[in-house]
């Protein structure tokens, strides 16, 4: 599977993926000596209806095997999916509309998985001064079900709507808030950002964010990110009793402490890794990502 979707890349090149993505990863667990390796293919296709037109199809076509994963173990049940398939609309200035297998909403590290997707449509519109992006998205989420578009549209989904709200309040605090109802349970998620890059020389950004239930508090975390030259560092804490949305798998329950490190080698290249201890496991990621 590797070796052909590498081949029709190349036989077409940007005139059928008009934003690829190639990444590696290399993936070491500790806690029970799991090492896998392991790589990511991101194919994305967009066709715009004339040069002029407000008008787009969008189409990615990505590995992996669940809703949380889009990496394929070489030699173990490697697959490759079209996950999403949407018609983009932009012909009013403040707003848009996405209809079909739209991408998925994320705004903290626990929340839906980016490489997932909604089936149904979303709504954008620039509020000016009062807010800088409100977004409605109606459809189904099927973490379960299978993985290409096409082929879900038969199957047992689950109702999702949210409602995300976002505001840059200054030049150094954006805040952005989203209410969530999916399998008749109401979520609100929250997700603060701050910059302290002119007056503190250690931090240059910190994040803070939670998501609470009716009757719980699902998690909350804190992030702190350090840029030196090329290289990003990132710390992060996270407290977390349940996820309510199928997120990422790196990020486990109860207490969980990171850290990561990446470098921009080219404006195309990037090399990171990452490392984490929770209850249940310690684990380290490295992964070199390369786009065209």
């Amino acid at each position: 599977m590797f070796i052909i979707v590498v081949f029709i890349s190349f036989l077409y090149g940007n005139n059928l993926f008009a934003d690829s993505e190639v990444r590696g990863k290399y993936r070491l667990r500790s806690d029970d000596g799991d090492i896998r390796n392991q790589y990511r293919l991101d194919f994305r296709y967009k066709h715009e209806f004339g040069s002029n037109s407000c008008v787009s199809l969008n189409a990615r076509l990505v590995t992996g095997d669940a809703f949380v994963s889009d990496y394929n173990t070489i030699g173990d049940n490697e697959k490759i999916s079209l996950r999403n398939l949407y018609f983009d609309v932009k012909c009013l200035v403040d707003k848009s509309i996405q209809v079909g297998a739209i991408p998925a909403d994320n705004l903290t590290p626990l929340d839906i998985k980016t490489a997932g997707w909604i089936d149904g449509m979303r709504i954008k519109i620039n509020m000016g001064d009062i807010l800088d992006e409100v977004s409605l998205t109606v459809g189904s989420l099927s973490p379960e079900e299978d993985l290409n578009a096409f082929e879900r549209l038969n199957q047992e989904i689950e109702e999702y709507v949210r409602l995300t709200l976002k505001k840059k309040i200054n030049e150094k605090l954006q805040v952005a808030l989203g209410l969530t109802r999916f399998k008749s349970e109401e979520t609100i998620t929250a997700i603060a950002t701050y910059s302290l890059e002119e007056f503190n020389p250690i931090i240059d950004e910190i994040k803070v964010y939670t998501a609470l239930g009716k009757e719980q508090r699902y998690y909350s975390g804190i992030e702190v990110v350090k840029n030196i030259n090329q290289y990003k560092i990132a710390i992060g804490h996270v407290d977390s009793n349940d996820h309510p949305f199928p997120g990422d798998n790196f990020y486990g329950k109860e207490k969980t402490y990171y850290i990561s490190l990446s470098k921009r080698i080219t404006d195309r290249l990037v090399f990171g890794i990452r490392a984490k201890k929770d209850s249940e496991e310690n684990r380290l990621e490295a992964t070199v990502e390369y786009r065209y």
